[in-house]
């Protein structure tokens, strides 16, 4: 579960992350650039971590593609039917066999990949992630330490909050609506915006 917002435990100034429902923030590796339009069927969850961005200056999400390692436990436990939280959450599955066909398409991904991935609001990599215990992100303001607060809730979001991204990593743009051909969306291509934007 990604946490909704962050918390200084001195000052209690919080931030909000930009929304961190699954399925928000897409590949899609079969991108019509012609047509601009991909199938429904064709699109994959990116795998995110919650990051602060230098350049946003704001906590976001980035790609979070971790070893190569950390992948193939993932497939092999996916494989005896077991849980799984990451690169995809397994544990609402009755059968989690049923999601090796999408870990094949990540991992397929993640192998042409260098391990760090760029921030979903803007594309760059200079971030800090809040969960290496190597760096300790502190509040500017007073020195504190900052703690994640979680909310949960359900929504039903409009078809343009569904972000679209190449398999390097970079937005293509945003779902704009159905196309013609059934299972089909137009996408509307557009740059970064920012981290914060609402997307109900």
């Amino acid at each position: 579960m990604l946490p909704s917002s962050i918390n200084c435990d001195t000052c209690s100034q919080s931030y909000d992350f930009p929304d961190p429902a699954n399925g928000l923030y897409l590949y899609a590796p079969q991108y019509d650039v012609k047509n601009k339009t991909v199938k429904d069927e064709h699109l994959l969850s990116i795998p995110k971590q919650p990051v602060w961005c230098g350049t946003c200056n704001a906590p976001t999400f980035s790609e979070d593609l971790r070893s190569i390692r950390d992948w193939e436990h993932a497939i092999a436990l996916t494989k005896m039917n077991k849980s799984i939280e990451y690169p995809i959450n397994t544990t609402p599955l009755e059968d989690k066999t049923t999601a090796i066909e999408e870990l094949k398409q990540l991992f397929n991904i993640r192998q042409k990949r260098h391990p760090k991935g760029h921030c979903l609001f803007c594309g760059g990599l200079q971030y800090i992630e809040f969960n290496n215990p190597n760096q300790q992100i502190r509040h500017d303001g007073c020195g504190g330490k900052f703690k994640f607060l979680y909310s949960v809730f359900s929504c039903i979001y409009r078809t343009s909050a569904y972000r679209i991204y190449s398999t390097d990593g970079k937005q293509i743009g945003r779902l704009q609506q159905h196309g013609e051909t059934e299972g089909t969306f137009i996408v509307n291509e557009c740059g970064y915006d920012s981290p914060n934007e609402k997307t109900e």
